[in-house]
């Protein structure tokens, strides 16, 4: 049983203590070596009785319960993480049994989860329920895998700032990161820092080393007022930047580069490319390539969401409505983990800190 120390918040839940029995009565309890599935590895008496055990994942780490009902002949068994949880339930394995013995185990005591009468996957839920019949016995056994709930781009839009103030760097151009310009965001935010950046609005003028801009801030996968690009887009300019296409190859014996991209943008948010094209190339030759790209977003990108190791777009309209507005690429990490866990009780007789308890309505 885990013996840990928790916080105030947690205090309301009911915890039990495991006691050893008298090895007498452990010889009495194991002298029944003829009866079928019964164990021959010694378990002590569990005071393990409850209604409802704590689930604690990694061993020590309380992510939620497992609660114990009974409707008509049957027991409702439900997995439910604590609301807010960073994890969610990807496997959960289940058994009841008349007396501990009867569990699978091992010829070492810990239990066999993979004969667990009930045994099933998740795709990524806060709540299982399973309807046992109550024939089976009171001793529970609850394991359960949890894994980390990967964060998506709409809960990352939900922390986005209102706010930012940017500078356009004079690294634009072929010097900036792979974008149109590199822009410095400012204001104590979480976009905060050197950020390369893609321009939105052709009709409007920016330039390097301009700013600083007191800019809002949205995510280009919410609902936002700003009339000046065409929003339907917005899916397939996140597409396009999430193909790593700067360096390949355009056919002709020629590459994609910045400008390519910038000009693709254009076209598909403001239904035009550059005029004078400054700093971006031959004008010809960005038409023909930029119009490729553009192409490729529309015959691709349709309804496009970033997942895991992609990017998104956040866009930032200065509030001086003469000053173009740009949009940043936002990371979109892998949150990949994944812990064992079982509700809290008495421990099997092997090395695992597997536990189990009895239902006691």
């Amino acid at each position: 049983m885990k013996r840990v120390f928790l916080p105030l918040l947690v205090l309301g839940l009911v915890f039990f203590s495991c006691e050893k029995e008298d090895s007498n009565i452990a010889s009495d309890l194991n002298a029944v070596e003829g009866r079928a599935g019964v164990s021959s590895v010694s378990f002590d008496m569990c005071n393990e009785i409850t209604n409802q055990a704590v689930l604690f994942a990694g061993q020590n780490e309380p992510v939620g319960t497992v609660s114990v009902s009974v409707d008509g002949d049957f027991y409702i068994i439900e997995y439910k993480l604590n609301e807010g949880s960073e994890y969610c339930l990807s496997e959960t394995h289940l058994a009841v049994e008349e007396i501990p013995e009867d569990f699978p185990i091992g010829k070492t005591g810990n239990p066999k989860i993979g004969n667990f009468e009930f045994s099933d996957p998740h795709p990524c839920q806060s709540m299982v329920t399973y309807e046992v019949p109550i024939s089976n016995g009171t001793y529970i056994a609850a394991h359960a895998v949890v894994s980390c709930i990967e964060d998506d781009v709409f809960s990352l839009c939900e922390n986005l700032p209102d706010m930012a103030s940017f500078t356009t760097d004079a690294t634009a151009y072929p010097g900036s990161q792979g974008a149109y310009f590199d822009i410095t965001i400012a204001g104590g935010t979480s976009i905060d820092g050197l950020s390369p950046a893609w321009c939105a609005d052709v009709k409007k003028p920016l330039d390097p080393g301009q700013g600083p801009f007191d800019a809002d801030v949205y995510c280009t996968y919410e609902d936002f007022e700003y009339a000046g690009i065409n929003k339907d887009n917005l899916d397939l300019v996140n597409w396009l930047i999430n193909q790593s296409v700067i360096g390949t190859d355009a056919g002709n014996d020629t590459t994609y580069n910045f400008g390519d991209v910038q000009w693709a943008i254009w076209w598909l948010l403001n239904g035009a490319g550059c005029n004078t094209c400054a700093g971006l190339g031959d004008k010809a030759e960005l038409e023909r390539k930029g119009q490729q790209l553009a192409d490729l977003a529309a015959a691709n990108g349709d309804g496009f969401e970033p997942g895991c190791d992609q990017y998104f777009l956040v866009l930032l309209v200065p509030q001086n409505s003469t000053v173009q507005p740009v949009m940043i690429p936002q990371y979109i990490p892998c949150n990949e983990c994944e812990e064992t866990a079982w509700a809290d009780g008495c421990d099997f007789p092997g090395g695992s800190w597997a536990t189990y308890f009895q239902y006691g309505g």
